[in-house]
């Protein structure tokens, strides 16, 4: 019996699948390649990550600078949740993923659940937020203020998201290249701070009754020029004005 298994994944393809006033949806396709403990190679399965993006001008050209990944943990499985496709999960539960707000400096995005189930199911959303563009990043986690903070030499941004009256519930700052290994049990481990090629992310967690349908909001919120606490003030509208839509 093999004793260790490594997983590499390489960007496969890319593909720019819409744009409009939030930014541009991407498929990524990531091919992975398996080595077991004596050095055999064997090919390993795709996964495509679905994104949500902002884009900032520099020199004339389009640099993608924010992006928020939704992945949806039902009953030990996860769904990539794509920007604008409605998804039937587990026999019942329909999610549907949807641009919601633009400002400067704010990307919000929607989450529509219905549990057209006869018993009650416990979801989780999982929400991956990336500043791309910089090797050099910084993540740490405030419990106090239910939100994450992602930071680059150029920019702050503040991340985080309600669903109903209740915002984070898992939440952890992970090297991006590890982020499968930690996540596959539907846990985030206990990692409040990193730094280089990480990502930011948390859960948005709810047991849904019967019939029932609700919504969760997720943002990332960011400036060059912002002070901290004037991102946490956006930050407090945001969970004051959605908690209960």
């Amino acid at each position: 019996m093999l004793n260790h298994v490594c997983i590499f994944a390489n960007i496969d393809k890319l593909y720019i699948l819409s744009e409009n006033s939030i930014g541009v949806i991407i498929k990524i396709t990531f091919r992975t390649s398996i080595y077991t403990a004596f050095g055999k190679e064997k090919e390993g399965m795709s996964v495509e990550s679905y994104s949500q993006m902002d884009i900032r001008e520099k020199s004339g050209e389009r640099h993608p600078i924010f992006q928020m990944n939704h992945y949806l943990y039902v009953k030990g499985e996860y769904t990539n949740m794509v920007p604008g496709k409605r998804e039937s999960i587990a026999g019942g539960l329909e999610a549907h993923l949807v641009p919601y707000q633009r400002e400067d400096g704010t990307i919000v995005m929607k989450t529509d659940f219905f549990n057209n189930r006869e018993e009650p199911l416990e979801i989780r959303l999982f929400v991956e937020n990336i500043i791309l563009g910089k090797e050099s990043r910084f993540g740490f986690v405030s419990p106090k203020r239910d939100v994450i903070y992602i930071t680059d030499e150029n920019c702050l941004c503040i991340a985080s998201g309600i669903f109903r009256e209740k915002s984070l519930c898992q939440y952890g700052i992970l090297q991006r290249e590890h982020l499968w290994n930690w996540l596959q049990n539907g846990q985030i481990p206990f990692r409040p701070l990193g730094m280089g090629e990480v990502a930011g992310i948390y859960t948005l967690e709810k047991v849904l009754a019967p019939k029932e349908q609700v919504s969760a909001y997720t943002w990332m919120i960011y400036s060059q020029s912002m002070s901290e606490q004037e991102l946490l003030k956006r930050d407090h509208r945001l969970k004051t004005a959605l908690a209960f839509l």
